[in-house]
C-alpha cells in the first residue's frame, strides 16, 4: 500500500512545493528587507530557529521538501518540537513569512501570505495521508499534537 501511495500523484506533490516557493519568493520580493522593523526580524528569526531546530531533531538526511515519505522513513514525534507540532517546518515557514508580511503590510502581501497558509495546510493534509497509511501510531500522534500552532491548530 505504501509503495502505491508514494507514487500516486507526483504532480500534486511538486505543484504544492512549487506554489510554496513561488509564494515565498513573491513575499520576499515585495518586502523592504533593508528597512525591516525589529518585530519583523523577530518573526523571521523565530521561523529560522524553529526550522533549524526541526531539521536538527529530524536529521538533515531525512529532510524532504515533498510531502511523500522517503523510503525507510521513521516517525519523529517524541522530542520537541515534534511532540507538540506535527509540521514544525511548515510552521517555521509561516513564522518567517509573517515577518515579511508586515514590512510593508499590503493587501497583496496579505493575500500571498493567506495563499501560502492554504498551500501549507493542503500540503500537510496530503502528507498526513501518507503518514496515516504508513505508521500505525500516527492517528494517536495526531490526537495528542497540533498541526502548526500548539494549543490552537
Amino acid at each position: 500500500m505504501f509503495s502505491q501511495l508514494i507514487s500516486a500523484r507526483p504532480w500534486k506533490s511538486w505543484s504544492l512545493v512549487g506554489l510554496q516557493f513561488v509564494l515565498l519568493v513573491a513575499l520576499l520580493g515585495l518586502t523592504h528587507l533593508h528597512n525591516l522593523a525589529c518585530f519583523c526580524w523577530l518573526w523571521c528569526a523565530s521561523g529560522v530557529i524553529l526550522g533549524l531546530w526541526a531539521v536538527a531533531v529530524m536529521g538533515v538526511g531525512r529532510f524532504n521538501i515533498r510531502p511523500e515519505l522517503k523510503l525507510g522513513a521513521q516517525l519523529v514525534h517524541i522530542p520537541l518540537p515534534y511532540r507538540w507540532i506535527r509540521h514544525p517546518m511548515y510552521s517555521s515557514l509561516l513564522l518567517f513569512s509573517l515577518g515579511l508580511l508586515f514590512n510593508p503590510l499590503t493587501w497583496l502581501k496579505l493575500g500571498l501570505w493567506l495563499a501560502l497558509l492554504l498551500v501549507l495546510v493542503a500540503k500537510a493534509a496530503y502528507e498526513e495521508q501518507f503518514l496515516v497509511a504508513h505508521f500505525t501510531d500516527y492517528v494517536d500522534y495526531q490526537l495528542r499534537s497540533w498541526r502548526f500552532i500548539p494549543f490552537l491548530y
